[in-house]
């Protein structure tokens, strides 16, 4: 996923705190509505509360979306400014939140029904008659990263085509091809038993000469399960072909 921020704002709410003292419990003081993100928001504070039984010793905030046409996912600050002008970390409240239209409602909102208690918020928070809060808000969209259609046939294809990174050879007719064992042997179990089994490490033995390793790969093939296995198998006879004095001497092994 891709998160995006669609985009930001920050908002200052500033009320006349002897005005709000005389608001009712349930009685609310609001933003103006504003754009972010090509939704409209707005602020709701309750200085006395919104609930009765919070016996209003409690400002209640809320930020309200107002459009009820698309989803949205928004992340958000909201805090109070002390009275120096400096943001308060004891009351500050982050939410993120994803809103839907199906949620239903003209208008859905988040926010703390507790977010400061009265008495607090007069000693501390009170500045030349005045309460200030902020809230930080981003708009947040998050879009799937498109996954390219695979290619890997292309690639492997052009394996076939080049000789970088070869490592192994054939000689047909005379003429000499060269190839990538894996992709050989990913293609046909004939390849792979040839280039990657038993075959293989005694096709290694013959054509480095590495007389113990043949002897030991020899031993393998002559043990009667082993041999029955093998013998019919076409990278027996590739090795064969390949390599013929090991006839006689698998011949020889096997009779004794």
């Amino acid at each position: 996923m891709r998160t995006t921020i669609v985009d930001s704002s920050v908002v200052q709410l500033t009320i006349d705190y002897e005005q709000a003292k005389k608001l009712p419990i349930g009685k609310e003081l609001r933003s103006d509505a504003f754009s972010v993100g090509g939704h409209l928001w707005r602020i709701d504070c309750y200085p006395h509360g919104d609930s009765e039984d919070d016996k209003g010793e409690y400002l209640s905030v809320y930020l309200t979306h107002m459009s009820n046409t698309t989803s949205v996912n928004v992340l958000s600050d909201i805090f109070l400014m002390d009275r120096d002008g400096k943001p308060s970390s004891e009351y500050a409240e982050r939410f993120i939140q994803a809103y839907k239209v199906e949620d239903g409602g003209s208008y859905t909102f988040w926010g703390w029904p507790k977010f400061v208690q009265g008495t607090t918020l007069e000693k501390e928070y009170v500045a030349e008659g005045s309460i200030t809060i902020v809230c930080a808000i981003m708009v947040i969209n998050e879009h799937p990263i498109p996954v390219p259609p695979s290619d890997i046939g292309t690639h492997l294809g052009s394996l076939l085509d080049h000789t970088d990174g070869t490592d192994v050879a054939f000689i047909v007719d005379g003429e000499t091809f060269h190839a990538h064992r894996a992709v050989l042997a990913a293609c046909s179990p004939v390849f792979r038993a040839e280039l990657f089994g038993s075959m293989a490490e005694a096709t290694n033995a013959l054509h480095h000469n590495c007389p113990e390793l043949k002897d030991r790969c020899i031993g393998f093939f002559v043990g009667e399960e082993n041999f029955r296995k093998v013998v019919f198998t076409e990278g027996y006879g590739s090795l064969l072909l390949k390599f013929p004095s090991v006839t006689a001497e698998l011949r020889k092994r096997v009779g004794s």
